[in-house]
């Protein structure tokens, strides 16, 4: 792993508070498939998912795109 950096990883609160929702609602782009995470607990019983960075901000942009376009 010579020059390579760990990703960023960001926490179901971390997410929620970047797009301005509740974990609730993280938590169901997770489960619909939308927002690509993974489990990095080890022996919980409960989930700990994981969302990389660049996921994260790849998700945004497919939901910004045309929105610019959006006249008031």
């Amino acid at each position: 792993m010579d020059g390579m950096n760990a990703p960023s990883l960001l926490t179901p609160s971390d997410i929620a508070q970047i797009l301005g929702v509740s974990t609730s609602t993280v938590g169901r782009l997770f489960k619909l498939g939308l927002l690509p995470s993974f489990d990095a607990g080890s022996g919980t019983r409960r989930a700990k998912n994981r969302v990389r960075a660049a996921d994260l901000e790849a998700f945004i942009a497919s939901r910004s795109k045309g929105v610019s376009g959006v006249s008031k």
